[in-house]
């Protein structure tokens, strides 16, 4: 039986996304240099990934068959759709579609970014009431 979050580890978790990804356009920004605006960057990152991500995770649901992965067996699987959505996040925002070797490094850059976002909430885990969910 899926567990839900409480509304506080979902606006926290959000939050968290919101701020990380906000930097990373305004890093990227001032690299790129160009000026689309961090705060638009951020909400197409959070929106498109709790889209991608809760696809991930019914299909991923759907053939996992019997066996139990860990957390960390599906954030290993989840790698190639964050980079995927981090690729046409930054292609569609930062116009990087014709700079391929641009656009990968920083894609895969990005990734991890959401990756220690996801630290940072990994750390809240047991002290936020209502993470009591066995993916965040």
């Amino acid at each position: 039986m899926p567990m839900i979050p409480s509304f506080l580890a979902v606006a926290t978790y959000t939050a968290i996304k919101l701020g990380g990804y906000y930097y990373f356009g305004s890093a990227a920004n001032k690299k790129l240099k160009q000026d689309f605006p961090p705060l638009k960057f951020a909400f197409i990152k959070v929106v498109s990934g709790f889209v991608g991500g809760f696809l991930f995770l019914l299909a991923f649901s759907a053939f996992k068959g019997e066996r139990n992965f860990s957390d960390f067996e599906m954030l290993l699987t989840l790698f190639p759709v964050r980079y995927v959505i981090w690729f046409f996040a930054l292609g569609y925002c930062y116009k990087l579609f014709s700079r391929k070797s641009v656009l990968i490094y920083a894609s895969l850059l990005g990734t991890l970014v959401s990756y220690f976002l996801d630290l940072i909430m990994w750390a809240l885990f047991g002290i936020l009431p209502g993470m009591q969910m066995g993916f965040c």
